[in-house]
């Protein structure tokens, strides 16, 4: 695939700056991270949005305190990242304001992403920070977490930021220009790989940091790849000290290891999809169209709440009768009640304080469906079929649409068909009794169902729905 191809679509990028890239034997590398603070500037012009994961703070640390830990030696580290964190927040700040641009500080643990609602709430800062064109800068806080010292490094962290957050695209900057087929420190005539699509099969590969500085090295960027590839995300490996290297990048030109991955939805959003909804809120027309185009729920369009659920729960969201979203709710059931139905300006006045305009932010939500299409009226001569047997002596149904790749809805009185020989022979007959064309019935997308299951939803005549092409 043409990297231009591949990354034209990328807007939100992050991008990772490993600790050799910012500290030298006796200096910070001013140069580099004011020309990186530039790059940064090219990119959001072009309007993409920047994430950068920063490491540094520990080796500046020790710089300025004029100490060297032993190897294992955990709180001197903790200590000099304290030290090296706001030298380094400063160096960012100053580069980055030279080219008119703000940056935010965002000091993370392992545990911030694990628990849900430190992870909603981090991502709605992380989303106003960028909607006010803040830079967000991430690091490990190192001065109480000791998980990057003893166990990995800021490649990982960077990776979670790029899937948490629904990057399309992670940089990581490095001493080595990519992947190479083997050591290029021992092997003079090792090769650059320039595209990656199965990780596995080039683990072999991977060796560990050269630079003595960080404590990363190539297997953990492999980790990192991983990551992005759960999360639709592509990666770069590029070498940090190349001209441009960020913008080029970004921009699918040819430099580093691009990894590749299929296009599918963010590891966030499936997550919320397979989680088992706390709650239900049901919601008005306009409300479930908004939804349906990718846009936040508003207070305004809740008409019913059903549950008892707190802040960060997932929630079903319910329109005339079909489960059309699942969402990470910004407010518990009891304020949402109040709420529900009311303007955000009212919000507020209503409780007294006021945690965002939107009950379901969009970058929280999941689609279960994109369009509904009633194959069979209730009531029709097929409902009766099914209701009095004449449909059941098979556990087995089949049902075709012509909607292939799209969500069905297929009702109890059904459009459903013996997986038996004489199938063919009943086309015409079941084509009449659901009002569906015969082609359409015929068709390819195909969904094998048994009779229990559907007795299992309930025995009143309300239509059941069989939901596939999720998002």
């Amino acid at each position: 695939m043409d990297r231009r191809t591949a990354l034209k679509d990328a807007t939100r990028v992050v991008v990772k700056i490993g600790s050799s890239s910012i500290v030298r034997p006796k200096s910070i590398s001013r140069d580099f991270m004011d020309s990186v603070a530039e790059q940064v500037g090219r990119l959001r012009a072009e309007g993409k949005e920047v994430l950068v994961v920063s490491s540094g703070a520990i080796a500046i640390g020790l710089k300025a305190m004029k100490v060297t830990p032993k190897p294992k030696e955990i709180p001197i580290r903790q200590a000099a990242a304290s030290v090296g964190q706001s030298i380094l927040m400063k160096e960012w700040g100053d580069c980055f304001s030279r080219h008119g641009m703000l940056v935010g500080q965002v000091l993370l643990t392992m545990d911030d992403y694990s628990v849900r609602d430190q992870a909603v709430s981090l991502n709605n800062t992380i989303e106003s920070l960028l909607e006010n064109n803040v830079v967000p800068i991430f690091n490990e806080n190192d001065a109480i977490s000791d998980y990057e010292i003893r166990f990995g490094d800021n490649d990982t962290l960077s990776a979670i930021v790029a899937s948490r957050t629904d990057a399309d695209l992670l940089i990581i900057l490095s001493d080595v220009a990519g992947l190479y087929d083997a050591d290029p420190t021992s092997h003079p005539d090792a090769k650059l790989v320039p595209e990656v699509e199965d990780i596995d099969s080039i683990r072999h590969m991977a060796g560990k940091s050269v630079s003595g500085v960080g404590t990363g090295g190539m297997k953990t960027k492999l980790d990192a790849a991983e990551i992005c590839r759960d999360a639709g995300c592509l990666m770069v490996i590029a070498l940090s000290s190349a001209e441009d290297v960020v913008y080029k990048a970004a921009t699918g030109e040819d430099i580093g290891t691009v990894f590749l991955t299929s296009p599918g939805i963010s590891k966030k959003r499936r997550w919320i999809k397979s989680a088992h909804p706390s709650g239900t809120l049901v919601v008005d027309d306009g409300a479930g169209r908004a939804v349906l185009d990718h846009r936040s729920l508003l207070p305004v369009g809740i008409r019913e709440i059903k549950g008892r659920f707190d802040a960060g729960d997932v929630v079903e969201i319910v329109c005339n009768g079909e489960a059309i979203a699942k969402g990470i709710v910004g407010y518990d059931s009891s304020d949402l009640a109040r709420i529900a139905g009311r303007r955000s300006t009212e919000i507020e006045g209503i409780l007294g304080h006021k945690g965002h305009d939107d009950a379901v932010l969009t970058e929280n939500m999941a689609l279960l469906r994109r369009r509904f299409h009633s194959v069979t009226p209730l009531g029709s001569p097929s409902a009766y079929l099914w209701n009095t047997g004449f449909l059941t002596p098979l556990s087995l149904w089949s049902f075709q649409s012509s909607y292939a790749s799209k969500t069905y809805r297929l009702s109890r009185t059904t459009t459903a068909m013996f997986t038996h020989p004489i199938t063919a022979l009943m086309m015409p007959l079941i084509s009449f009794i659901s009002d569906t064309p015969t082609s359409d019935v015929t068709n390819t997308s195909t969904h094998v169902v048994t009779r229990s299951a559907f007795m299992q939803r309930g025995s009143s005549r309300r239509n059941l729905r069989l939901d596939s092409a999720i998002e």
